[in-house]
């Protein structure tokens, strides 16, 4: 019995020891494990990954803490439309993913709620593969005689309202929304010189706007996310109106982005970098100045012209626009090129290879790491 006994009592006290030796092993490797995820975390602080350790569209439509998403617009000409083995070339190109992939749906009278949007092959493409849509409607209302803004808001325009919320409520991800952009100048059909003009213009926008809004709130496509686009400057620029005018409120905004290019043409002035567009002012005011803290911010198209009697300075172009966004405009929260041709202007980083390589030093800069490394 006393031999039973001992024999007992050696076992258990080996046991004893196995069994401390592996709690003094999993305490350690818990304690490393905790390093590590303390590390990690610094580590999306410090670069502003909070919320975007995911590639989701979800943690994209949000704006980083830290730099900037990088987004463009990839066509070979306006009009030619997107293609995926496009936007997978641009993104070999320049050495990396975009966060944004941007492009248009321009739609008539006989069919203004823009039939081919969305699509599983573009919108559903891009969420699955981690970036985030983002569509620029450019719409007609179904009749062209009629007060244009008016049709918005009066009604006439709900049933193609809603199936469009509803097919965009279908996707599973983020879409960022910007209908009816730049309506600050007198180009387009739903600006506010073409709709009455001055305060008339203004408040036949913001109704319209709003109109469009709470359709898509009453349908319940809350993943579709606002985004409200004047132009740098006002057009005409004479007072009789003002991009303020034209803000719909905070409730209806997601983002708030800016129009602004580099044309290089006397009839519209010369040689502009990036900084000097973003800090163009209408009665001593710039889009950045008024909306930058408030809400989102985002440039949704800007782009550069060669200088002929300058080889090198569109590449230049980029370089310092990458060192404005980061000293001078560092609420800018999202940089979508306009890579394209379009109004007789080669926009195209592909120009040069000088201009290639400043796009690349851009896109690749630690300022566009929103993401966690590995996950792009």
């Amino acid at each position: 019995m006393r031999d039973a006994v001992r024999d007992a009592f050696i076992v258990g006290r080996v046991l004893g020891r196995c069994l401390i030796s592996r709690l003094a092993r999993f305490n350690s490797f818990v304690s490393a494990l905790a390093v590590v995820v303390v590390v990690l975390g610094a580590g999306q602080l410090r670069h502003g990954y909070v919320g975007h350790a995911s590639a989701s569209t979800s943690d994209l439509s949000h704006p980083p803490v830290h730099g900037a998403l990088l987004g463009a617009v990839v066509e070979q000409r306006e009009g030619v439309f997107w293609s995926q083995a496009l936007v997978k070339a641009f993104e070999k190109r320049i050495g990396r993913k975009l966060d944004i992939d941007h492009y248009g749906y321009w739609t008539t009278s006989d069919d203004p709620c823009a039939g081919e949007f969305p699509r599983k092959s573009r919108e559903g493409w891009d969420i699955a593969h981690g970036r985030l849509p983002l569509a620029t409607w450019t719409p007609d209302p179904p009749h062209p005689r009629a007060g244009w803004l008016d049709q918005f808001s009066d009604g006439a325009v709900d049933p193609c309202l809603r199936r469009m919320a509803r097919a965009l409520k279908a996707q599973r991800g983020a879409i960022l929304l910007r209908p009816m952009h730049e309506m600050n100048g007198d180009w387009y059909a739903w600006s506010g010189p073409q709709n009455g003009g001055g305060h008339v213009g203004e408040a036949k926008f913001r109704r319209a706007w709003i109109h469009m809004w709470t359709v898509f709130h009453d349908v319940g496509a809350t993943n579709v996310k606002w985004v409200w686009c004047p132009d740098s400057t006002d057009t005409p620029a004479d007072g009789s109106h003002h991009w303020t005018g034209y803000y719909p409120g905070d409730r209806y905004v997601d983002w708030v982005c800016v129009d602004t290019y580099n044309w290089n043409v006397r009839d519209w002035g010369p040689w502009a970098e990036f900084s000097a567009l973003l800090g163009e002012q209408t009665n001593g005011r710039t889009v950045y100045s008024d909306y930058a803290k408030r809400k989102p911010f985002m440039i949704g198209e800007t782009g550069t012209v060669e200088d002929q009697g300058n080889a090198g300075r569109k590449g230049r172009w980029f370089v310092n626009a990458l060192h404005a966004l980061k000293t001078r405009f560092p609420l800018v929260k999202a940089f979508v090129y306009f890579n394209t041709i379009a109004d007789d202007k080669d926009w195209r980083i592909e120009t040069s290879r000088s201009s290639i390589a400043g796009f690349r030093r851009l896109a690749q800069d630690r300022w566009f790491e929103t993401r966690v490394r590995g996950r792009r």
